[in-house]
């Protein structure tokens, strides 16, 4: 049976398991992305939009922990904030109820306590997190096609966000559940 995790999400689909540091209608496992409490090599598909930038842990031990609970060869798909297009959209954005939008995605729409962002990433920075953690095989898309989320949003037409594939190493890199926990 193939299993997906998605980390972050508000909305259900049929054949996703949903973690939130939040309680919701759809949320299967209330808990924080960064701490997954799952066995090694659980998940077929690990999907996150928009959540790396929230989490205070730093972000290759994350991305380490969501590839221990990836099966070998397992498919992380993960989006976020491109920095560089939202920086010149803010440098060359004239209308202010614009460059508010355009602030709110890159520092966090700030509307509770988790919707903040503690760090941002352009390209380069977050292939070599992905890779630091043991990724391999990483790719960009437009469009993962799966939930309507942040990873889809445009602005002038251009994404606003990265959308990157990567898998996961088939040698065991990762921590083992007991040392994690």
């Amino acid at each position: 049976m193939t299993r997906r995790l998605h980390i972050g999400g508000e909305e259900h689909k049929d054949g996703w398991e949903l973690l939130s540091v939040q309680p919701g209608p759809y949320v299967d496992y209330l808990g924080d992305a960064s701490q997954l409490l799952f066995q090694n090599n659980t998940f077929d598909v690990i999907y996150a939009s928009h959540i790396l930038e929230h989490v205070k842990a730093e972000p290759v031990a994350v991305l380490k922990e969501w590839a221990r609970v990836l099966k070998p060869s397992g498919e992380l798909q993960v989006s976020v904030p491109d920095m560089n297009y939202l920086c010149q959209l803010f440098l060359t954005t004239t209308n202010l109820q614009d460059r508010i939008k355009v602030m709110q995605i890159i520092y966090g729409g700030q509307v509770d306590e988790f919707d903040y962002h503690v760090i941002g990433y352009d390209e380069d920075m977050i292939r070599n997190v992905l890779v630091s953690a043991g990724f391999k095989h990483i790719h960009r898309t437009i469009s993962f096609g799966l939930f309507d989320d942040c990873s889809d949003l445009k602005i002038n037409g251009k994404p606003v966000s990265i959308n990157l594939t990567a898998q996961k190493e088939l040698k065991d890199r990762v921590i083992p559940l007991e040392t994690a926990l």
